[in-house]
C-alpha cells in the first residue's frame, strides 16, 4: 500500500514491534504535513477490542501525548491504520545508547513529565487508562527536551469490576509482577514501570536489579532517590505509592532539597525562571491575538520554549487549530496543540497557570485581549512584560487614552504599547498624550508565525530588557574579537620589525 484513503502518502517505515508497524506519511491535502501512521493487525476476537481502544485513544488530549486524529480499517478488515502526530526527536533508548548513564536530575526531569501524563490517564479521564509499557523505546525526547509517550500498543482501559487482565503483556525488566501473574493491572502498575525506568536509566541500563540492589549502591545518587525507587517497585502493589501525584510530590521535594543545598535556584513549580508576558487590548478588534502570536513565535525562533495561553473567551485558538490542521467545520476536541514550535493552550475553566508553569517553559504569553476580568488582570499585573495593543487612528485614539485612564492607579508607566500600522506623526502625537517612552509601531505582518525583518527589529526592541541571555551572546562575540585583534596586532608588529 502506497497511500491511505487517497490522502496519506507513505514515505518510510519508522519502526515495528509485536503490536504492528509505524510508518512516516505525508498529507497530500494539508501542505505536505507529516504524520505517523500505525498499522495494527486485526485478528478474530481482538477486532472489536482493538477498535474500541483506538476510539478511546482518539479522545486523549495531553501535552506529552501525540494526538490521534483519525483511524481507518482496510476493506478486508485485516488491519487498522491509526493516524497520529509525527513527533520529531530521539527516543530515550537512543539517548541512553549514546550516554550510557543518565544524570539523575535529568532522569527526574523526564520522570516529572511522565507523572503528569499518568495523573491525566489515571485520574482525569472518565474511563482511566493504564499505559502498562513504559520503557526507553516508547519515550520520545523532543528538541525542546519534552517527553512524549509514543506507543499505546498494550494500553488498556481500567475496569474496576474485572479481576484479571484479558491479555498478559509487558516488557520484561520494566513490567510489574501483576502483568504476568493473576490479578488486574491498575494505576500502580504504571508507577512500578516508572521506578524500573528510573533505575535502568541511572544505573547504566541494569535490568531488574532494584529488587536486590538499592540504586545508591550502583550509582552516585541521593539515598532518598533510592528509597523512592524501592517504594515504586515493591512486589505488592499496596506497598507502592498510590498515585502519580504522590510520586511527583516526592520527586519535586527531592530535587528542591538538593538544589537548595547547592544554593541554586529552587525549582518549585512556581519558581522555575519562567518569564510571563501579558498582552491586552484597549478594545475589541485591536489584534491582541495576532500580536501575542508574533511575540510567541519570535521568541521560539530564538530557541526558547514558549507557551501561548488564550486568556479570554474569544475561542480564536479553536479556529486557529482548525485552520492549521485542516479541520474546518469540525469540532476539535483538544485543550492544547503545537504549531511551529509554540504550544497553544485554549481557554478552559480548568486551565491553571501553575499547571503550565510546571512544564518549565522559558516564556508564557497570555493573550488576555479585552476580556479584563479580575483573575486575568491579576496575572497581567504580575507579568514581567505588559503589552497593550491599541490604535493611533484619529477616530480610535481616544479609546486608548480612556483605557489608560481607567487604570491610572496602576503602574502604567511600565506598560509597553504596541500600535499596529501607526504612522510616525500619529506615534508622536499619542506618545506625548500618554507620556510614555515605550511605544512601538508594529508594521503589517499578515502571517504571525513568520515575522518579517521590520517586525523582528521591532520585537527585538520591545523584548530587549527581558532576560534573553543577550549579555551572554555579546560576551561570546567579544571573546571572538579579542583573539582576532591580538592576531592583527601581532601582524602589525612583525611588519614594523621587518621594516
Amino acid at each position: 500500500m502506497n497511500t491511505l484513503e487517497q490522502r496519506y502518502q507513505f514515505i518510510s517505515l519508522l519502526g515495528q514491534g509485536g503490536m504492528g508497524k509505524v510508518y512516516l506519511a505525508e498529507d497530500t491535502k494539508l501542505s505536505r504535513k507529516k504524520w505517523a501512521i500505525k498499522e495494527i493487525p486485526l485478528t478474530g476476537m481482538q477486532r472489536k477490542q482493538v477498535i474500541s481502544e483506538v476510539e478511546i485513544l482518539t479522545k486523549l488530549n495531553h501535552q506529552h501525548l501525540p494526538r490521534i486524529v483519525d483511524y481507518y480499517t482496510d476493506e478486508q478488515q485485516q488491519h487498522i491504520y491509526v493516524v497520529m502526530d509525527y513527533i520529531e526527536g530521539t527516543t530515550l533508548q537512543e539517548v541512553l545508547k549514546q550516554k550510557g548513564v543518565m544524570d539523575w536530575k535529568d532522569t527526574l526531569h523526564y520522570s516529572l513529565q511522565i507523572c503528569d501524563v499518568f495523573i491525566y490517564l489515571h485520574h482525569d479521564l472518565a474511563e482511566p487508562i493504564i499505559y502498562r509499557d513504559l520503557k526507553p523505546s516508547n519515550i520520545m525526547i523532543t528538541k525542546q527536551n519534552e517527553v512524549k509517550l509514543i506507543d499505546f500498543g498494550i494500553a488498556r482501559s481500567y475496569n474496576q469490576e474485572k479481576q484479571d487482565d484479558t491479555i498478559k503483556l509487558g516488557t520484561i525488566g520494566f513490567a510489574a509482577p501483576e502483568q504476568f501473574l493473576d490479578g488486574q493491572s491498575d494505576h500502580r502498575t504504571d508507577l512500578y514501570t516508572l521506578g524500573s525506568l528510573i533505575y535502568f536509566a541511572i544505573s547504566g541500563k541494569r535490568y531488574d536489579q532494584h529488587a536486590t540492589t538499592p540504586l545508591h549502591h550502583v550509582a552516585k545518587v541521593p539515598q532518598e532517590l533510592s528509597s523512592i525507587v524501592q517504594k515504586l517497585t515493591k512486589h505488592d502493589a499496596g506497598e507502592r505509592y498510590q498515585s502519580a501525584a504522590e510520586v511527583k510530590h516526592a520527586l519535586y521535594k527531592l530535587l528542591n532539597k538538593h538544589d537548595n543545598n547547592k544554593k541554586e535556584q529552587s525549582i518549585t513549580p512556581m519558581n522555575i525562571g519562567t518569564v510571563m508576558i501579558s498582552v491586552i487590548a484597549t478594545h475589541k478588534g485591536m489584534g491582541s491575538t495576532h500580536t501575542a502570536m508574533m511575540v510567541a513565535h519570535h521568541l521560539n525562533k530564538k530557541g526558547y520554549k514558549v507557551a501561548l495561553i488564550e486568556a479570554n473567551k474569544s475561542n480564536e485558538f479553536k479556529y486557529i487549530e482548525e485552520d492549521y490542521d485542516g479541520k474546518q467545520h469540525k469540532e476539535v476536541q483538544t485543550s492544547c496543540f503545537s504549531m511551529h514550535g509554540v504550544t497553544y493552550y485554549k481557554c478552559e475553566p480548568t486551565i491553571e497557570i501553575a499547571t503550565v508553569i510546571r512544564l518549565q517553559y522559558d516564556f508564557i504569553i497570555l493573550d488576555i485581549g479585552c476580556d479584563l476580568n479580575q483573575a486575568w488582570m491579576g496575572e497581567f499585573r504580575r507579568s514581567q512584560l505588559r503589552l497593550v495593543v491599541g490604535s493611533a487612528a484619529t477616530w480610535k485614539k481616544q479609546k486608548i487614552l480612556d483605557f489608560v485612564q481607567q487604570y491610572e492607579k496602576e503602574e502604567t508607566k511600565d506598560w509597553v504599547y504596541c500600535i499596529p500600522f501607526a504612522e510616525s506623526d500619529q506615534m508622536l502625537e499619542i506618545k506625548s498624550e500618554l507620556r510614555s517612552k515605550r511605544m512601538y509601531a508594529v508594521p503589517s505582518n499578515p502571517y504571525p508565525m513568520k515575522l518579517q525583518e521590520k517586525t523582528i527589529a521591532v520585537f527585538d526592541e520591545v523584548l530587549d530588557h527581558l532576560p534573553l541571555n543577550q549579555k551572554k551572546k555579546r560576551l561570546s562575540i567579544w571573546w571572538l574579537l579579542v583573539p582576532t585583534s591580538l592576531v592583527l596586532a601581532g601582524i602589525y608588529v612583525m611588519m614594523i620589525v621587518r621594516m
